[in-house]
């Protein structure tokens, strides 16, 4: 059943006041889609204009480079994540790449029709790893697939021909769910091999109203675990 939120007004105490980075104050670009914290505590930030990591004062930038095809593609980052072996996952518009933080190495992979195991696309829209450290990787124009940490290939998972992933999340069963453009929700099992089974689709409704578009930008699950569901219509929670 979904609860569906229209609005939500949080009262505070106190004001709370922000201090503003933007291009004049070093970042590559005003536009910041992804965030995340390493190890050692620099902040990372995925950005229309490249990666920048931030030490608390000054923004390092890290762009494109297309003389080398191991480096990012792109300046388009669409999602970071960040593995146990401190790689950073970098989602971008033109390939999926990997930047090990200790060694400072990238390795950038994109679809090639001549392989098999590849990633299934080079519009990056989500990533998520699981608890098997699986990387999973949502793209724009072909589908959801996995990258195996073990047999370090990719595997295409079918979700009957949906081709937009805007978002990927586990719950405490496990299950994956996986937020898509336009076509709701899916929820599956996979096993320590990879086989995928009980897939389900699920359609956002508030009460026997289905969602207007179905448009799933963000899945999460809380600490009561109830999975929500944010769209452009607004908060849906699955209890």
């Amino acid at each position: 059943m979904w609860t569906y939120f229209s609005s939500y007004f949080l009262s505070l105490g106190q004001e709370l006041r922000f201090e503003h980075y933007s291009k004049e104050k070093g970042l590559s670009h005003n536009s910041v889609r992804s965030i995340l914290q390493d190890k050692k505590g620099f902040l990372w930030f995925a950005t229309f204009g490249g990666v920048n990591r931030f030490d608390g004062v000054d923004f390092t930038a890290y762009t494109s480079d297309l003389y080398n095809p191991d480096y990012l593609q792109d300046d388009d980052i669409t999602q970071l994540v960040l593995d146990e072996e401190d790689n950073m996952w970098i989602g971008t518009s033109n390939g999926l790449t990997r930047f090990n933080i200790p060694t400072a190495k990238f390795k950038t992979f994109n679809p090639d029709s001549t392989l098999k195991n590849q990633v299934c696309g080079n519009k990056i829209r989500a990533l998520f790893i699981d608890r098997n450290k699986r990387v999973w990787v949502g793209t724009k124009h072909n589908g959801l697939c996995y990258y195996d940490s073990k047999t370090k290939l990719f595997q295409k998972v079918e979700l009957n021909q949906v081709e937009y992933i805007r978002s990927i999340s586990q719950t405490k069963d496990d299950k994956i769910w996986v937020g898509t453009y336009g076509e709701g929700i899916y929820s599956f099992d996979i096993d320590e091999a990879g086989e995928v089974t009980n897939l389900t689709h699920v359609k956002m409704k508030n009460g026997d109203q289905e969602s207007s578009d179905n448009i799933v930008y963000f899945l999460y699950e809380d600490h009561k675990f109830d999975l929500f569901a944010g769209s452009r219509p607004g908060l849906y929670k699955l209890n």
